[in-house]
């Protein structure tokens, strides 16, 4: 996977090019129940061209997908992609790795369907370093951050 120093680098092809995948966390200090995140994601069009459809998927280490966002109606806003999934707690099981010491290193595999063309697929990593987890752990204890 593509990734640097600064994190993880966009992936691209000849149509479009990753802005963002990462995640975008609402935090409620002293209150893990009252907290969740989003998984957030945007990518730039290379050329004019309406779209299909535009799939995410979670790409677990044993190559299982898991569906993250589905946008049937995708649209470009001030000349980009944005999606984001639905909530999900920080609680609850799929949230494991946020409780985990060290990076936790994520891969997504964005489908975008232009009406005039076959599917492009990009592979995009996303790293939530130890650091940032550290601080939602104290946000999340009711620490000052």
């Amino acid at each position: 996977m593509p990734i640097s120093k600064a994190g993880a680098l966009p992936a691209e092809n000849e149509d479009y090019k990753v802005e963002t995948a990462g995640l975008d966390a609402s935090l409620k200090s002293g209150d893990p129940h009252g907290s969740h995140y989003n998984w957030v994601f945007s990518f730039a069009p290379k050329r004019d061209a309406a779209l299909e459809y535009v799939q995410v998927e979670k790409v677990h280490p044993d190559g299982v997908l898991e569906r993250v966002l589905d946008d049937d109606h995708p649209v470009f806003q001030d000349g980009s992609w944005y999606g984001r999934s639905v909530e999900q707690c920080v609680e609850c099981e799929a949230a494991a790795w946020m409780y985990t010491p060290g990076d936790s290193m994520f891969l997504f595999r964005i489908t975008v369907k232009p009406r005039d063309g076959g599917p492009a697929v990009m592979f995009q990593p996303a790293l939530i370093t130890a650091e940032s987890k550290a601080h939602y752990a104290r946000v999340l204890a009711g620490q000052r951050a």
